[in-house]
């Protein structure tokens, strides 16, 4: 599943990017198709992007940097930090700004144009096993027009064990928990709550 947070930033989209190399660090400007949307939905009355951005190593830290801008929807600065503690262990940080663009704020109504996330992520393995662990925290101003989610503030916690069967197969599982300012979720009766708790088990083959 993925995080609240990446949800809402580019993922896949068609388009040419320019990367300039020094040393260990990479700047880079491209241009695309991307309409906003993992799927391609769009209400968008354009499509296309723009993003500038750096991607590199600093003080055995690998970092990732960029600004990214949706024609008449949104704009978005990210930045990733990552490092390898040792062979056992492997952490990460996501933050994430987004502000949506007055065409699209005035266009819909939206009274607050801010958003904001946080991802942590935490990858403890040994030998076949791991357990990588997903902390996020959102706060959506725009109530669902950035992160899609039908609330201002909530927080979430992925466990996600997963077991190499072989170098090509694997078995996961995933348990999300999540937290929210209002009451957007129902149990089996219909009663609404702040809270929802899935789980999920994957069987992976690599061919």
């Amino acid at each position: 599943m993925y995080g609240a947070v990446f949800n809402a930033e580019p993922f896949i989209y068609p388009g040419f990017r320019v990367t300039y190399t020094i040393k260990d660090i990479k700047l880079y400007g491209e241009i695309s198709k991307d309409k906003g949307y993992l799927n391609g939905d769009t209400t968008l009355p354009t499509s296309g992007a723009f993003a500038i951005g750096t991607l590199g190593k600093i003080a055995d830290i690998d970092y990732a940097l960029s600004y990214y801008d949706y024609n008449a929807y949104k704009n978005l600065i990210n930045l990733v930090l990552s490092k390898s503690i040792n062979d056992n262990l492997d952490v990460g940080i996501n933050f994430d700004y987004q502000w949506l663009d007055n065409t699209y704020k005035d266009k819909n109504n939206i009274s607050d144009k801010n958003a904001y996330g946080t991802a942590l992520y935490i990858k403890p393995k040994i030998s076949n096993l791991s357990l990588p662990i997903r902390i996020e925290y959102i706060q959506d101003n725009t109530k669902g027009n950035i992160y899609s989610a039908p609330y201002k503030t909530g927080y979430t916690i992925t466990l996600t064990p997963t077991y190499n069967l072989s170098k090509n197969s694997y078995i996961r599982g995933e348990i999300f928990y999540i937290k929210s300012d209002e009451k957007v979720f129902s149990d089996s009766n219909g009663n609404h709550k702040d809270t929802k708790t899935s789980a999920a088990l994957e069987v992976g083959f690599l061919f």
